[in-house]
């Protein structure tokens, strides 16, 4: 049976709570966060991060590509954002991106919340998912600290 499961990933970055969150707020913000290894195609994003915006991503190639839509439900700046999947690949996903203040820098923490489609081969997967997301977080995380400390400080 297929029940809600909890993931959570962060880190420290040198730069304030307020630059952090700017960085997700850049319109390419996105785009840079998708690794072209990931299988995920970023067909629209968000406008922005404010509730009701919607991002389109393609997850796979061919016919076994599936598209998968999640909407911004929660927006309070510096400290965080909210999506959660309107359709896709999940039962359910939500996915709150914390930015918490850590001495002189951030706290980057993502919390992931999803419940899997089901069937027999659902502990398989949900193994092969969280390996997956382990290496597509630590990926968004070096980028999104790669691009906050080369930012000019304004």
């Amino acid at each position: 049976m297929s029940g809600l499961r909890h993931l959570a990933f962060e880190s420290c970055i040198a730069a304030s709570p307020e630059r952090v969150f700017a960085f997700h707020e850049r319109r390419d913000a996105f785009a840079l966060l998708t690794p072209c290894w990931s299988g995920a195609r970023v067909v629209r994003a968000a406008p922005s991060l404010r509730p009701g915006e919607r991002a389109l991503l393609v997850l796979g190639r061919g016919p076994l590509s599936v598209e998968w839509e999640a909407v911004h439900e929660v927006y309070e700046p510096p400290k965080c954002f909210v999506e959660s999947q309107v359709r896709g690949p999940f039962r359910s996903w939500r996915h709150c991106h914390l930015v918490l203040p850590e001495g002189d820098g951030a706290r980057l923490r993502d919390e992931l919340e999803y419940t899997l489609p089901g069937g027999r081969l659902e502990p398989v997967l949900n193994l092969v998912l969280r390996a997956f997301l382990g290496r597509l977080f630590a990926h968004r995380h070096r980028i999104t600290s790669r691009t906050v400390l080369a930012a000019p400080v304004m």
